[in-house]
C-alpha cells in the first residue's frame, strides 16, 4: 500500500495498484479506469476511490465488471 495526498481536497488515503473491483450480476462488458498515471495528479484516484464506495454501498445491478 501507498499513501497518496490531495493538497487541494487536504486528505491522505492509503491504497493498493488496484483501487477496487464490482461485478455485475451477469456477464458483461469489462470497463476498466486508469488514474494517477502520472504520480503528482491524485485527483483521479481519490474520484474512483469515491466511485468504488458509491458502487458498493448502493450494489447497482448491470451486467459486466467495474475494475
Amino acid at each position: 500500500m501507498i499513501e497518496v495526498t490531495n493538497r487541494a481536497l487536504n486528505e491522505s488515503i492509503e491504497i493498493d495498484r488496484i483501487l477496487g473491483k464490482y461485478k455485475g450480476e451477469k456477464e458483461g462488458p469489462v470497463i476498466v479506469f486508469i488514474g494517477g498515471t502520472h504520480g503528482n495528479e491524485t485527483s483521479s484516484i481519490f474520484a474512483l476511490n469515491k466511485v468504488f464506495k458509491y458502487l458498493n454501498r448502493l450494489q447497482p445491478s448491470f451486467s459486466g465488471e467495474v475494475v
